[in-house]
């Protein structure tokens, strides 16, 4: 906790957070990294549904993540390239990963006007009262030690949807996405995931199959995600964390959705969605979305190769008229 707690605080400082990203990139790809993110700040606010108590029962599906400081650019050019895309207005909920800094919080509400912001601090005591109440311990511990843990919790407890579309934000949207919106329209029951480019769980499939009894599937990831509320059993989740098999790490939110997904018989979304860490002929493939996963090389062409691709598509252009 003591740990979680001062690089929660540290990621609130700028200088921290320039640093750390001077570490992550170099000079040279920060400097790209630099002349590409901004850019965003100078597009359109795009007007999404307002946040009704009850907007649950009038609209299916609410567009969700997780942000700090350090990604919140990212955040935007994520959320954007994917409103602009799929010219849907459905609800944006935005979860604090960290503390926000206020200028952070001012600039999300610019772009996004009708956005709910969910703060870091005071989530966590009604998150954790509630995990208390309803014995789900392990889960509270998960929660604590990984903050990917707060999308099966603090999803579900915050403005509640039929379905959510989960953003990582390194994911970039090219173009229309028609699987996402014909899914929703359709009211899927199942969840349906990008397919990753190598298997990242905590343990080994074959592990996690014996263990769980399931036939667990490789290559499901968790930053572009369209997930039924109903298929996130907190209590199967906490009955995985308290077996002590998948460790707190970076990956074990992930591999708890891979056995949500099994459980729950999910599907990928097609090969128009790409993950990938190579270079890629984005109008060639005609890519729907990618997502760009990785502190290195993935993440160098973000703004490498999907940013400035991004530029060239006319209906985002409009965001800067």
């Amino acid at each position: 906790n003591i740990i979680n707690n001062i690089r929660y605080r540290l990621r609130s400082i700028p200088l921290y957070v320039r640093a750390r990203s001077f570490m992550n990139y170099g000079l040279y790809r920060q400097y790209e990294k630099w002349k590409y993110e901004s850019k965003i700040l100078k597009s359109n606010p795009i007007i999404t549904q307002s946040l009704s108590e009850d907007f649950s029962s009038s609209n299916p599906c609410s567009v969700r993540m997780l942000l700090t400081d350090a990604d919140f650019m990212m955040g935007l050019w994520t959320l954007k390239s994917f409103y602009c895309h799929s010219e849907v207005d459905w609800p944006l909920i935005i979860h604090e990963g960290s503390k926000l800094a206020d200028r952070t919080r001012n600039l999300i509400k610019f772009h996004f006007p009708n956005v709910k912001m969910i703060d870091y601090e005071s989530s966590s005591i009604l998150v954790n009262d509630y995990l208390r109440a309803n014995n789900l311990l392990s889960l509270l511990f998960y929660r604590d030690k990984v903050i990917f843990f707060r999308r099966f919790v603090d999803y579900g407890l915050y403005y509640p949807s039929k379905i959510e579309l989960w953003l990582d934000t390194d994911v970039l949207f090219f173009s229309t996405p028609t699987d996402i919106i014909n899914n929703v329209i359709n009211r899927t029951r199942y969840p349906i995931v990008n397919k990753d480019c190598i298997c990242s769980y905590s343990l080994p499939v074959q592990d996690l199959s014996n263990y769980f009894s399931l036939d667990v599937k490789e290559f499901v990831n968790a930053g572009l995600a369209l997930i039924p509320r109903e298929i996130i059993d907190l209590k199967f989740i906490d009955q995985i964390c308290s077996k002590n098999l998948i460790p707190p790490d970076f990956y074990s939110e992930q591999t708890c959705l891979a056995l949500l997904f099994c459980q729950k018989s999910g599907q990928f979304f097609s090969q128009k969605y790409v993950m990938d860490t190579i270079p890629i002929d984005l109008k060639l493939k005609n890519i729907v979305s990618r997502h760009y996963a990785g502190k290195t090389i993935s993440r160098y062409l973000y703004f490498r190769e999907g940013i400035p691709f991004l530029l060239k598509s006319d209906r985002f252009a409009k965001l800067f008229k």
